[in-house]
């Protein structure tokens, strides 16, 4: 539609451009003054409407051209069914999958707290393992787990502190020592 436009628009400057050397020849021929004054008067009429189309073509240019694109997804093909259902089926299957793989294992937790506790213990008689076993599987009881992993952390972190300031007093016995014989050696040296 741009295309037709322009090539009207340029074929109108074209026929102007004709018209103005026509009346510039025209004008060498003075002896006629009658035809050249009615010749002026065509090409100022010519000139005239063709401006006046030439507006009203600038106007239609300059107007914004509205281009509407529509996509249809049409679900009667049996391909566009696989593809859509399929993709139903894999990010259900994958959101599922990425639960599960985002969960606790809560046995394996369960499994170490009772693994901590019978460190703590020292050792385990077949009552305490039943015991712990009835309290973990059969008969879940989560405040006493709550409670027993209380008492199980709290005994770890004790063991920790006593074996660092273990190690330290080690390390300042070993510190005297080595002072009191330098003390030694230099007493015998004087």
């Amino acid at each position: 539609m741009n295309d037709e436009k322009s090539a009207i628009i340029i074929s109108m400057l074209e026929e102007l451009i004709t018209q103005t050397k026509r009346a510039g020849q025209s004008q060498n021929n003075l002896a006629r003054p009658d035809e050249l004054t009615a010749q002026m008067q065509q090409a100022v009429v010519r000139t005239d409407t063709l401006a006046a189309r030439l507006e009203s073509l600038i106007g239609e240019l300059k107007q914004p051209t509205m281009t509407e694109r529509r996509y249809t997804l049409n679900l009667e093909s049996k391909p566009v069914w696989f593809f859509a259902l399929s993709s139903v089926i894999a990010v259900s299957v994958l959101s599922a999958a990425l639960y599960v793989a985002r969960q606790p294992d809560y046995d394996r937790i369960d499994n170490d707290l009772k693994y901590r506790y019978i460190k703590m213990k020292g050792e385990a008689t077949p009552q305490q393992i039943a015991e712990l076993e009835d309290m973990f599987e059969l008969h879940r009881d989560n405040t006493r787990i709550r409670e027993l992993h209380r008492i199980v952390t709290e005994y770890e972190h004790t063991l920790r502190t006593k074996i660092a300031l273990e190690e330290q007093t080690r390390l300042k016995q070993q510190e005297v020592e080595l002072l009191d014989d330098k003390f030694r050696t230099l007493q015998k040296n004087h």
